[in-house]
Parts: structure tokens; sequence; C-alpha cells
């Protein structure tokens, strides 16, 4: 604690106030003499032994406490700081070029759909017609693989049309008898089986998703280490909220007076940032009356004196979002290092693009800033619908699809000749962010995250229904894949 004795005295007294417990003036002189983490320890100490239950500590209380506080403040050492680090980058570098024409967008469709459907060769492959036979039949059982190019809804009922590398069809289905076609969006590729109608029409019976095949079981870690998940930090605008971070540096630090939550900081060793860690300068219209540094480089320099606090043993990558300053296209490669420099000078960041694939301890990341997110709450919700289970919905259709971005126009994407929002390796652990809304789920045992965010509500929010959640942080065991959110507004 820095300062003197008035300072430590109101530092103890609201620290201990924070557990239900109440310092006798000759307690809390006992505690002036001792550092704000032996204060911190003692106070852990004693609300150990109440179990959060209001007391009145005596100084003989504080005497008995100490003797422990002082023997673990010596002795501790996080486990994470042990432990080895080992991340590998599966995605290195982004080969990117933008579209000139109608042709590119047809190629990189086609692309996508040859993949995909290579996916769904095991369940549907044999039986699989193309569009233009379908659509040339009068009855009969059919079955095949196409895009979905466009969708209808009404209450019961979805009208789509079915596009391959041959024609389109129409297509029916009965979202009471297929609960799982109410997942369905536009732009991405299915299997399907189903009866002819009448020529043009099929009425479909049931699908199959890319992202349904079985899978072995997820990885996991060796060592018992954590990954924190976090993004959307928005550092130089004026809605930051500086108080939440600081919390989170002292949850790093072990400061948490929960035991469970102490314990899980302590094995943390990784720290990914799925992107928009600064502000960014001129990303909206009206954004130059929301900025406090109005200027990019000097938010970095904030950053990395932000980041500096985190403890050193704790590794950070970096992926970029909307708002760093570079090109706001996907897919985005690391962000210049030139344009980061205040970030690299002290810190080892590990930059990387976005999306990318990357391995923490053994486990498969799969990092996607989210900006897609949009387009599939809007489609699969409608508009302003940002809860965490909608969320945690959308990232589930992500992995169903295959796809991290199939909407056309839900993310501002160049087309390649290779798909790279497809989701070739399915991840232990998807990460995004974007949307200021923490959401966690699984699916076949993976976990999917959404971060809350270091940014209050903005006009911007307010207008679009947004209940930004920020501070709510999730952490993932990466031994056991246990996923928790951590409300670092409450956390100490």
């Amino acid at each position: 604690m820095k300062g003197n004795s008035m300072d430590k005295a109101e530092y103890a007294y609201k620290i201990f106030k924070q557990v239900n417990l109440t310092l006798t003036p000759k307690a809390l002189v006992k505690l002036t003499s001792y550092s704000s983490q032996v204060i911190e320890s003692t106070a852990r100490v004693i609300y150990s032994k109440t179990g959060g239950k209001p007391k009145v500590v005596t100084p003989e209380d504080i005497e008995e406490a100490l003797k422990v506080a002082l023997s673990k403040e010596i002795h501790r050492i996080p486990a994470a700081k042990s432990a080895e680090s080992r991340i590998e980058v599966l995605t290195r570098q982004v080969s990117r070029r933008i579209a000139h024409g109608a042709e590119d967008f047809l190629n990189y469709m086609r692309a996508r759909f040859i993949k995909l459907r290579a996916m769904l060769a095991d369940t549907i492959g044999a039986e699989a017609l193309s569009i233009a036979d379908i659509a040339e039949r009068n009855s009969g059982d059919v079955a095949g693989v196409a895009m979905v190019s466009d969708r209808r809804l009404s209450s019961n009922r979805m009208l789509l049309t079915l596009e391959d590398t041959t024609g389109t069809t129409a297509a029916i289905i009965d979202t009471r008898r297929i609960p799982k076609a109410r997942e369905l969006v536009t732009d991405i590729v299915i299997g399907f089986r189903g009866k002819v109608l009448k020529q043009g029409l099929i009425a479909v019976n049931s699908i199959v998703y890319p992202g349904e095949a079985s899978y072995s079981k997820p990885n996991r870690s060796e060592e018992q280490v954590a990954a924190i998940l976090l993004g959307d930090f928005h550092i130089g605008s004026s809605y930051f909220h500086l108080k939440t971070y600081r919390k989170l540096v002292e949850w790093l630090k072990g400061r948490s007076y929960r035991p469970e939550e102490r314990r899980l900081s302590e094995i943390v060793k990784y720290m990914v940032i799925a992107g928009d860690l600064v502000d960014g300068i001129g990303v909206y219209p009206g954004q130059e009356g929301e900025i406090e540094i109005p200027d990019v480089y000097k938010q970095y320099e904030a950053a990395a004196e932000l980041l500096k606090e985190v403890p050193d043993y704790i590794d950070i990558v970096y992926s970029p979002g909307n708002h760093e300053p570079m090109l706001d296209i996907e897919p985005q490669p690391p962000i210049k290092r030139e344009r980061v420099k205040p970030l690299l000078e002290e810190l080892d960041i590990k930059l990387i693009p976005n999306p990318a694939y990357i391995k923490l301890s053994g486990v498969l990341f799969l990092v996607y800033h989210g900006r897609s997110l949009n387009g599939w709450i809007s489609s699969l919700f409608g508009a302003g619908k940002y809860t965490a289970s909608d969320i945690s919905r959308a990232m589930r259709a992500m992995l169903l699809a295959r796809h991290l971005a199939p909407i056309y126009g839900s993310a501002p994407i160049a087309p390649q000749e290779k798909d790279t929002h497809i989701i070739e390796l399915m991840p232990d652990v998807l990460q995004c962010g974007h949307t200021h809304v923490a959401a966690t789920t699984k699916y076949q045992g993976r976990v999917l995250a959404c971060t809350g965010g270091f940014q209050k509500k903005t006009p911007y929010m307010e207008a679009m229904g947004i209940h930004p959640t920020p501070g709510l942080i999730p952490v993932v065991q990466l031994d056991t894949l246990e996923v928790r959110v951590v409300d670092m507004n409450s956390a100490l």
C-alpha cells in the first residue's frame, strides 16, 4: 500500500468491510504497519473462518490471522508462474486481395460450396443428386447437398431456395417437425433429404449440418493452466471502464477473497485478446465526441501501460478487430508491428490474424473478433437481440454451419480463392467478442465463449438496444475445458 498510515487505515477498513468484517480501533492500528498484500491476505484468512458472516475483529484475531497470512505471502507462488508456456500459432499470415467484380464473388462462393460439400460426403454423399437432376423430377424421394441462397419464414414453415453448381430449386420445411431448421441462415451449405411435391418444389424431411458429424474428444492440456478470454477494451474511448480493468489486474494477482476464484486466477497462463484493444480513430460517425485519447499511437501507449500491470508470467496473444488501425476487411492480418510499437517495447505479445487458429498448451483455439455475430443474431432472432443466450446460440450455429460468417454482408469480407472463414478444424475453444455481452456455452464438449469487454454503454449501444456486460470475463481451465464467467466488478 502506498502512502502513510492513514491511507493504510482507510484501505484496511474498506477491505475488511467488503467481507462483513468490522475492525476495532486497536485492530485497525495493528494492520497499518503491514503492506496492502498482507492486509488483504489477513482479511482473507479471517473471512475463510467466518464464511462471510459479520464479525467484529479484535487485535487478537489480527495477530492469529497474521501468522497464517505472512506465511502464505512468503511461500505463495502462483502455479502458472512455473508452468511451461506452449503457444503455437497455426494461422500465421493472411493473403488478402480485394475483389474486382462479380466473378470474384462467384468463385469465392463456389469454393465455399465445394469445401463444405466435402464435409457432408460421409452423411449424404452416396445419395446426393444434383439440384438440376432434382428440379427435373415430378415425384419421389431425393437427397442432395445445397447452399441456402434464400430463406423466407412464416409461423411454422420455412421456404428455401436451394442452389448448387448446376441450378436452383425451391424447398419447404415444417420447423415444428425439424426444429433444428431454425438455425438455418442464408449462404450456408446443408445436406437434405425429402420428397418432390411437384417439379421444382421439395418437401424437406431432414437436414444435416456440416458440423453435426462425430468428432474425437476435445484436446485438454496436461498441466493445470487456464486462459482468460478478453476483448473490446476500447482504450482511448471516454467510455473505457478503467476501474473494472484495475479489478481484473488485481484478480490476476490473486487478490480475490473467494478461495475458488483465487485458485483459478493463480493458474491463468494465457491472455487472449480478440480485437478492439483500442478505440481507434474515425471508426464511426460522431466518434470524435466520445474519444478521450484522440491519437491512436497514444492509445497504444496507454494500452501498453495498462498491460504492463498484468503479471509477467501470463502470455498475451492479440488478434485485431474492427477498431484497430488497419483496413476493415476480413480476413485481417496480424496488426503491423510498427502500428503497435508501444506494446512491443516492453511486452512480449504475440500478434495473430483475425480469424486465427492457435494452440495453447495443446488446446486448439479459434479466435475471431465476431463481426458477423450482428448478422447471425438479426437473422436468427430479429434486430436488437443481444442477450447472452442468443449470442451462445449464434456461436453454436457457427459450429453447426462450420462457418464463421456465411451470411453475405454480415461482415466486410474480401473474397479469396479460399474461404478463410470456413471452420476447417473443429476448435476446442471458439472465442469471439464484438457484442460486448458475455456469453458461454458448450457444443460437443467444446467451449464457446464471448467476452463482456471493458466499455460502458455508449450512445450507439443505447440506440441498438445493446446492454453491455463490462467486466464479465470468461476463464477456461485448459486441463478440464471447464469455463467460468468471472464478474470482475465484484470479484474483489
